[in-house]
This record gives structure tokens, C-alpha cells and sequence, in this order.
């Protein structure tokens, strides 16, 4: 059972309380299994009495208490762009004050949960960097971190609100409900519950139970005005009057409602500050009622503003930007770097302090720890947060040259120290080399991990700044640099040539240039005797592609289409200049030798189909 029990029996004084918690999962594994049949009484069962009160005892927050904050979410689908970015505030702000970032999964409305979802929760946070202290994976003493899994402490609770005359059973079936809520819209009233249930007499309850009705557990509420503190909004009055009547706190199978069960766990878990979307502000009314109840200190609250799409409506599936940036697995696919989208939404939800030697766009290029130092919740903006996509491929960039920058001082530094014992290879360069290895078929470069290889790497990735935003960047045809890591199809080749409105030469022409290029290029390797084959300068390859058409015979401006052709598959792009260099000019020699030897083979088959 939960890790709590134990800690409660090591800390107990007496035999007979170590005996009671020993009892206490027996208990709730019996309620678990009859929840749905039987309602447990709480008043009449003095274990359960003496349990929850020394339960509460035990839990009560202290005078002292650390930051403790949580990220909850309900698995009902793809962790979504605006929790990603509370689990992010939440994390800043137990990292900046030395504090424990909490997961608990919110798993209590059985018909929403998606199977996938928990896992895909986890998986998105760990992506990001912002592990939590104590989770359902990590534990924790606070445990369980599953909701579903704390059902007997939520029914304990509602029964010491009925006995105490908080709460009460609601009988009024589904059918009452909706005659009631449809004759309040006729007559232009607010929508609530009529508290008709309230003041059942003890006779009427103990009947509807024994004749097996189901029912609902309802809060008491009254007219008074309710004040909430918001770090973020500020004070806020709100009137009970237009609240929604009593309202339900369990529901007829048993499981909690949000209200209960979020009020519960964050009392138990002693959480010190709640940081949640502000569509939560309208129930903190509910929750500070409970507080009070209860008679528990509540934590402090700082509501986040929405996240709504560039148009300034809600974020939805419909949104033109949703299949992009919605969901966090979708930034996860593209490849953008998680300290870019990090500072990405810290860009576009406020939160960071500024000075006379700080500006907003410096924010895109911040990492994780810099976020830390700038972080306060009372900075974060009331207005709305409106996304820019615009703004998160400023950061991929920004992000992705820092990433490459600092990798590449990394690897010179330890060669020129001759420091290769102790070599890694950067996290950038594994992260792309995983990319490469689950999006390209067929890669034409060896994955390998030495320094000299990374180091090749890296300055032919350094070759690509400010042009790539993403991992995706890399690897996407469209932009063509798809062709450093994959060569293009030899057949492919052919019927591009064939189609061509622009390049119009014989295959003899052709297999003319391919070899004069291989010539060209085998005379500036022997001549230069290079130890690192991709710091051949510009002028040495443009005078190579000058000689190229000067023995050709062919225009340089053809020259330069088939060679491009030859090493991406397209016939516009970069320059090729620029293209050798990302290859490394032994590379490209490669591709076109193996370009000759395919056009030789269909050359010589026309010559026998002629004889």
C-alpha cells in the first residue's frame, strides 16, 4: 500500500498504533473491493475514527513547511501544449526555491482516461528536462500518486463532512436534474441545484440506503461572499450566490469529483502553492470551502493565464497551428530543442524579471537554469499568452546554433588539449544522431561516436546557421539538406535528367563532367594532403568547378546544375559550392563516382542494344 503507512508505524509510539496502521491497508483494500455495494461509515467505526484523526495529525502543515508544488494532470489524452507549461512554471518555481516538483496523476473520471495517456504525461516531461521529485514512477512519501488509488481516503473524508453536517446524500435522480436545469433556462434563472436534498430527515435517508437508491455526496454551501488572494490576479470577491447550489464532491460510483479529491491530496501532500490555468480561478471558491471545512490551512494559489492560438481564440483542434505546436509530442516529432520550447513559452507567458540590460528577446536564447534565476510568479502576466509560431522557430534556431556553438568549442578544446581520454560526445550530437537514426531510411553516414567524427560533424552542422529551427530541418527534403545524410536514388537521378528542361547533354557529355570533377578533386587531395578533408576553403572548390567546365567543354552554369543534381537529387538549392562543403568534398567525389559507374553501366547497355 502507500508509503505513508509505513512511515506512520515507525513513527508511532504505542503498540496499539502500530497495530492499527498494520490494519489499515487491510481496511482499504476491503473498501476498494466494496466501495460500489457498501457505503463505509466513518462515524461508526471508531478504527477508522482514530486512523483519519491521527491520519490529520500527522499531516497538518507546519508553521515551516518547504515549497511543495504539483503538476496534475488527467490522462485523457496527449499532454497538451498549456499543461507542458505548467508542469514548466510549476518546476521553475520549486527549483528557484530549493523546492520539491510534485506529479500526481488526476485519474478519477474512469470514462475520460485514455490508456496512453500517463505514459505519454511522463514521457513529454522527461523530454523537457523537468523530472519531478516524486511521482507514480519516482515514489515518494506521499504516495500513491494516482488518484484512483487513494479512493478510501477520498470516501473517509466525505463521511467526516456528512457526520460534522458539511455534507449530506443527494437521491435526486439524473431525470430531476434535467427537468430542474430546463425550467430555471425557461424562466431566465441561474442554473443551480435547489438543495432539495439538504434537509432530508435521517428517517428519509436511512429509507432511500435501504432501499439501495444511488446517490451523490453534496456540499453545503450559503450566500456568504467568498475572497480569494491570487498571486497572480490579485483579490477576488466571489458571490455564493451565483454559484452552482450545493455541489457534488462524490459521485454516485464512489469516485470523488475534482474538487474533493484535488482539496485532499494537496492537504496531504502539503503542498504549499497551487499554480494551475486560470480556468480553475472560478472553483478555488469551492475548494477554500472545503479548507474551511476541514479545518485545514489552504496553500497559497497563483492562477496562469490561457494559452490561446495566434488568432487569440482558444487553442483548440481546430486551431491552423494545433497539429504543429498543440501537443507536446508533435514539438517532440519536429525536433525542436526542449530548452527552445522552454524559453518559448516563458516568452509568451511572462514570469521573468527584467532590467535596464535584459530584453524580451534575450529571453528565446535563455537555458534552463538562467529561467531559474529570472523566474517569479508574481511577474507572470494577467493577459492572455497568445502563441507565435513564429517565435518558437526564432528560438529552435536561436537554441540550435548555441547548442552546435558550444558543442564545437567543446570538441576543438579537447583535441588541441589532447584531452581524448576523457572525450564525450555533446548531448546535441546524440540527440541528432537519434533523430537521424528513427527518420532516415538508408542513412549514408556511419553513426559513430569518435571525436573526430563528431568533430566532422559538428562543422559541417556549424555550416547551417540560422537555418535550422528544428531536427526536422535536417532531414526535410524540401529545404535540401536531406542529402548530407541520405544519398539521392541513382534511377531517381536518371529520369530527373531525363525531365529536365534545363540540362539538355548527352550521357557522353555527362560522364565527361562527373570525371573530370573526380580528377579535379583527386588532385586536391594529393596536392594539399589535407589531415582534415572538410576544411577545404571555398576558392579551392570554385576553382575546381571553373576547371571542371573549362575541360568539359561545358557552360559552368550546367556544370553547376548536374553536379547539384548529382549530390541532392535537385536541380536548385544551395549553392553547390556550399553543398560540397556540407558533403566534405571526399563525399561528394564519392557520389559522383558512383553516379559515373551507374551512367558508364547504361551507357554500355545502349552500346549493345545497338549491336
Amino acid at each position: 500500500m502507500a508509503v505513508y503507512f509505513v512511515v506512520l508505524i515507525a513513527g508511532a509510539k504505542s503498540s496499539s498504533e502500530r497495530i492499527l496502521f498494520l490494519l489499515v491497508p487491510v481496511i482499504e483494500k476491503i473498501m476498494a473491493l466494496t466501495s460500489s455495494q457498501i457505503k463505509f461509515s466513518y462515524g461508526n467505526c471508531f478504527l477508522c475514527r482514530k486512523y483519519i484523526t491521527f491520519y490529520w495529525q500527522k499531516r497538518k502543515l507546519t508553521e515551516n513547511s518547504s515549497i511543495r508544488v504539483r503538476f496534475a494532470p488527467s490522462p485523457t489524452g496527449f499532454m497538451h501544449l498549456g499543461g507542458l507549461r505548467t508542469a514548466l512554471f510549476n518546476k521553475l518555481f520549486a527549483v528557484k526555491y530549493s523546492g520539491k516538483f510534485i506529479l500526481r496523476i488526476e485519474d478519477t473520471d474512469k470514462s475520460r482516461v485514455q490508456p496512453y495517456a500517463k505514459e505519454d504525461i511522463i514521457e513529454s516531461l522527461h523530454w523537457c528536462g523537468l523530472t519531478p521529485d516524486e511521482s507514480p514512477l519516482a515514489g515518494g512519501n506521499y504516495g500513491s500518486y494516482i488518484q484512483s488509488e487513494r479512493r478510501s481516503l477520498y470516501s473517509l473524508i466525505a463521511q467526516k463532512l456528512i457526520d460534522e453536517g458539511f455534507a449530506y446524500r443527494c437521491f435526486c435522480s439524473l431525470e430531476r436534474l434535467n427537468v430542474l436545469r430546463s425550467e430555471q433556462i425557461r424562466r431566465n434563472e441561474p442554473q443551480r441545484y435547489d438543495n432539495r436534498c439538504r434537509n432530508l430527515s435521517q428517517r428519509e435517508v436511512a429509507e432511500n440506503l435501504a432501499a439501495s437508491l444511488p446517490y451523490t455526496i453534496r456540499f453545503k454551501t450559503d450566500d456568504s461572499p467568498i475572497n480569494v488572494n491570487d498571486i497572480v490576479y490579485g483579490s477576488s470577491t466571489f458571490n455564493s450566490l451565483n454559484s452552482d447550489g450545493d455541489f457534488i464532491i462524490m459521485k454516485s460510483d464512489g469516485m470523488p469529483v475534482y474538487h474533493l479529491a484535488n482539496v485532499i491530496d494537496d492537504h496531504y501532500m502539503e503542498i504549499s502553492h497551487v499554480i494551475r490555468g486560470v480556468e480553475w480561478l472560478n472553483s478555488t471558491p469551492k475548494h477554500l470551502l472545503l479548507y474551511k471545512a476541514l479545518n485545514w490551512s489552504p496553500p497559497q494559489f497563483a492562477h496562469l493565464p490561457l494559452l490561446l492560438s495566434s488568432s487569440g481564440g482558444k487553442l483548440s483542434k481546430r486551431s491552423p497551428e494545433f497539429s504543429l505546436v498543440g501537443r507536446v509530442r508533435s514539438l517532440r516529432k519536429a525536433g525542436y530543442l526542449p530548452s527552445a520550447v522552454l524559453s518559448w513559452l516563458t516568452s509568451t507567458g511572462g514570469g521573468l524579471s527584467h532590467d535596464d540590460n535584459f530584453s524580451c528577446k534575450q529571453i528565446r536564447d535563455l537555458e534552463f537554469s538562467e529561467l531559474v534565476s529570472r523566474f517569479e510568479l508574481s511577474n507572470v502576466s494577467r493577459h492572455n499568452a497568445q502563441l507565435s509560431v513564429d517565435m518558437l522557430k526564432t528560438c529552435g534556431q536561436l537554441h540550435f546554433d548555441k547548442a552546435i556553438n558550444n558543442a564545437l568549442d567543446y570538441c576543438l578544446t579537447h583535441q588541441k588539449q589532447n584531452k581524448l581520454a576523457t572525450y564525450k560526445t555533446p548531448q546535441i550530437l546524440n540527440t541528432i544522431k537519434e533523430y537521424l537514426q528513427s527518420n532516415v531510411e538508408n542513412l549514408s553516414i556511419s553513426i559513430s561516436h569518435s571525436a573526430q567524427d563528431d568533430l566532422d560533424m559538428l562543422k559541417r552542422l556549424h555550416l547551417l546557421k540560422g537555418r535550422v529551427q528544428c531536427l526536422n530541418d535536417l532531414i526535410n527534403s524540401d529545404n535540401g539538406f536531406l542529402f548530407i545524410w541520405k544519398s539521392p536514388d541513382l534511377v531517381t537521378f536518371e529520369h530527373k535528367i531525363a525531365s529536365s528542361n534545363f540540362i539538355k547533354l548527352t550521357l557522353q557529355d555527362m560522364l565527361k563532367i562527373f570525371s573530370c570533377f573526380i580528377e579535379e578533386v583527386d588532385f586536391i587531395l594529393r596536392n594539399e594532403r589535407l589531415k582534415n578533408n572538410i576544411d577545404v576553403t571555398s576558392e579551392t572548390i570554385t576553382t575546381c568547378l571553373q576547371n571542371v567546365s573549362q575541360r568539359s567543354g561545358v557552360k559552368q552554369n550546367i556544370v553547376m546544375h548536374l553536379i547539384r543534381l548529382g549530390l541532392t537529387g535537385h536541380e536548385v538549392g544551395s549553392p553547390v559550392v556550399e553543398l560540397i562543403q556540407l558533403l566534405t568534398i571526399p563525399k561528394a567525389a564519392n557520389r559522383i563516382s558512383k553516379l559515373y559507374g551507374f551512367l558508364s553501366r547504361s551507357c554500355a547497355s545502349e552500346s549493345n542494344e545497338a549491336l
